[in-house]
C-alpha cells in the first residue's frame, strides 16, 4: 500500500500545478483599431511594449531579466512587431530574401509559403545575422483581403523556427471581419 502512495502524491502534485509551465499566464488578444488583424498571445511570457495604431510591439525578456529580475543588457529572447504594409506577401519575402545579404545576413529559410489556424495564406522568410552573438529574423507575411498584407517581424536570439514562435504566426487572424 505505501508504495502506491508515493507516486499517487507526486500524481496530484503535479495535477495542482507543481512543475506547469505557463501555470499563471492567460490568454490574451490583441486587435488592431482597424481591425486588419487579430492576434492571440499568452501573457507571460509575452508582453505588449508597445501598440501605436495599427502596429503592435511584443516581446518576451531573456532569461535573467525574467527570472533574476536583472536588467540585461542581452537581447530579449523573442522581440515582435505586428503592422499592415502595402505590398503582397510573395513580393514581401522575395525582395527580403534579396536584401538579406546586403545587409550580412544569410538566409535559413527561403521564401516559403505559411498558412494560419484560421486559414489565411502567406510567404516567410528566415534570416540570421552573422557575426557576434546571433541574432535571427523570421519575416512573414500574410495577405489581406484586397491588397496588401500584414507582416509579423520577429527577432530572435533562440532559432525562430520553434513551436513558441510557430505558435504565434498560427494565432493570426487576418480581415477577421471580412466577408
Amino acid at each position: 500500500m505505501t508504495t502506491l502512495r508515493v507516486p499517487i502524491v507526486l500524481w496530484v502534485l503535479l495535477a495542482v500545478g507543481c512543475g506547469q509551465p505557463g501555470a499563471y499566464a492567460e490568454w490574451k488578444t490583441y486587435v488592431s483599431p482597424g481591425g486588419e488583424y487579430r492576434l492571440r498571445y499568452l501573457d507571460p511570457p509575452w508582453q505588449v511594449v508597445e501598440a501605436d495604431g495599427a502596429r503592435v510591439q511584443l516581446r518576451v525578456a531573456n532569461n535573467s531579466e525574467r527570472y533574476g529580475g536583472v536588467d540585461s543588457s542581452l537581447a530579449n529572447k523573442y522581440e515582435l512587431t505586428v503592422e499592415p504594409v502595402g505590398r503582397r506577401a510573395e513580393a514581401s519575402a522575395r525582395a527580403e530574401a534579396s536584401a538579406a545579404a546586403g545587409r550580412g545576413e544569410e538566409i535559413v529559410v527561403p521564401p516559403s509559403p505559411v498558412e494560419t489556424r484560421s486559414g489565411d495564406q502567406g510567404f516567410e522568410v528566415v534570416t540570421r545575422e552573422l557575426g557576434g552573438e546571433y541574432l535571427h529574423r523570421r519575416l512573414v507575411w500574410i495577405d489581406r483581403e484586397g491588397s496588401g498584407s500584414i507582416r509579423l517581424r520577429f527577432v530572435t536570439v533562440p532559432d525562430p523556427t520553434e513551436g513558441e514562435v510557430d505558435a504565434m504566426i498560427d494565432s493570426v487572424d487576418v480581415d477577421p471581419e471580412a466577408p
